[in-house]
């Protein structure tokens, strides 16, 4: 059986990554794609999380994880068609990279084509991954991130020049990473609102990928509920993680990426629309991602 690790996760670039998501939101879009919402298995004083997919014909399998600190890695099994096992992935930078090639799916298909700025508030592994996959997709010329760790945004901004040969800025607020941004990425762990929905000119596109459950989370209701266009990887995920008292998307219901990517729904309606990207995790993408690193592997 193969395996394979993070820095083989890490050797496959953007572009492939993107085109891996692209085929899979199209096989979730025409009802191929067999994903159903998470599940958390609690184990005593602890919990495990599970997902799981099936793309017929192509593959199938699961990752499992913790979020525990002392167990903070990752398994992703990856089975063929006939049910023979094929491989596993061991580390944590496959979900980052299958999220931010999700978020470069969602930022193709709703952001403005001649889209060039992003802000980015939050300077971890998954913002890293976001700018990442939708620099393949949008040509970026201004990069702005907010980070409440002056260290943290240096380390990211070493980082984007080192890997990616895009310059970015660090500035002092969140309102000066996403004012008049053509897309924004909110991705950090905060349960309170980091921007305020007035910063959020017409024409943005804005990713949000923190709680997206009772409490307010990282994105303001207000935005998700004035949001031209609310959209998601997973609608059905993400009903699943709403408070069912105070569900998240205040009952408005979300436009699947697959839906917009089969031509069964629109993402962007006009050019001064703002769509609301709610990244949520779409299962059974990690397997067909791992399948791909497998296969260079």
């Amino acid at each position: 059986m193969l395996t394979a690790a993070d820095e083989d996760v890490l050797a496959l670039s953007a572009a492939d990554a993107v085109e891996v998501m692209w085929q899979a939101v199209a096989a979730h879009g025409a009802g191929e794609l067999v994903a159903p919402p998470r599940t958390v298995l609690q184990l005593g004083d602890a919990a495990m999380t599970l997902t799981a997919g099936r793309l017929p014909g192509l593959a199938a399998g699961f990752r499992l994880y913790s979020s525990a600190a002392e167990a903070p890695s990752e398994l992703t099994l990856v089975f063929q068609p006939g049910a023979e096992p094929v491989g596993v992935v061991l580390g944590r930078d496959l979900g980052r990279r299958r999220t931010g090639a999700l978020g470069a799916v969602a930022a193709r298909l709703c952001s403005r084509e001649d889209s060039t700025s992003i802000g980015l508030v939050g300077a971890g592994h998954q913002a890293f991954a976001q700018l990442w996959a939708i620099a393949a997709v949008r040509e970026l010329t201004d990069v702005r991130l907010f980070s409440r760790s002056a260290a943290t945004a240096q380390r990211f901004v070493a980082r984007a020049a080192a890997e990616l040969g895009l310059a970015v800025r660090a500035v002092e607020s969140a309102q000066a990473a996403v004012a008049d941004a053509d897309i924004v990425v909110l991705s950090t762990p905060s349960t309170v609102p980091l921007i305020d929905a007035a910063w959020i000119a017409p024409g943005t596109h804005v990713h949000t990928l923190g709680p997206k459950g009772a409490d307010e989370g990282e994105c303001p209701l207000a935005l998700v509920a004035g949001a031209d266009r609310l959209v998601s990887d997973s609608p059905a995920q993400l009903l699943a993680m709403e408070g069912a008292d105070r569900p998240w998307t205040g009952g408005r219901e979300a436009v699947s990426l697959g839906a917009i990517l089969v031509g069964a729904d629109a993402g962007r309606v006009s050019r001064d629309d703002i769509t609301l990207y709610a990244s949520v995790g779409l299962s059974g993408t990690e397997v067909l991602l791992a399948r791909r690193v497998l296969n260079g592997a």
